[in-house]
């Protein structure tokens, strides 16, 4: 996807790199929120306000120089759904970090894959049920992340605004 960001006219400058070491998309979402809240504290203890540069030797190891207010997630459009679920859930107002998820950005997935016809459908098939599982039945990391802000089993979406998506054309 950051490939297709490039050549699509996104400065690489704009990317986070050399990005999170995620293995899943629970992975990435709970990171990220780890990734702010430390900008965050780092920020509020050095009381440079935010989105403002501070002193090129505190910046931290990831490279960022600012705490975002709100963060745009860009991701294949078939694993759109899930990854507003868990970015709006792990950003969302009821974890406290003064972030939210402005949306989710989708690249058509042509544009991102070179899977054919049938994987690709098996795909988005398993998107479904892994999106179903993480609503109705999350377990392992993601339970527990939302055990530690304010869910649960039941995922605690009333404390969430869904991000609005939309497609790259």
């Amino acid at each position: 996807v950051s490939d297709a960001l490039v050549v699509r006219g996104l400065p690489k400058s704009a990317l986070l790199t050399p990005g999170i070491p995620a293995l899943t998309t629970v992975d990435e979402a709970v990171m990220t929120h780890a990734l702010i809240a430390r900008l965050s504290s780092s920020s509020s203890s050095s009381k440079a306000p935010a989105l403002e540069p501070r002193d090129a030797g505190s910046a931290d190891a990831a490279g960022s120089a600012f705490v975002p207010r709100d963060v745009v997630v860009v991701t294949s459009e078939y694993h759109e759904a899930r990854a507003a679920h868990l970015f709006g859930r792990a950003l969302g107002h009821c974890t406290g970090l003064g972030v939210s998820l402005r949306r989710v950005h989708a690249v058509p997935d042509g544009r991102t894959s070179d899977l054919d016809d049938a994987a690709m459908r098996m795909r988005r098939e398993h998107e479904v049920r892994a999106l179903r599982m993480l609503r109705t039945e999350p377990n392992g990391p993601w339970l527990t992340f939302l055990q530690q802000h304010g869910g649960g089993a039941e995922n605690g979406t009333r404390c969430v605004r869904r991000a609005r998506t939309r497609q790259a054309s």
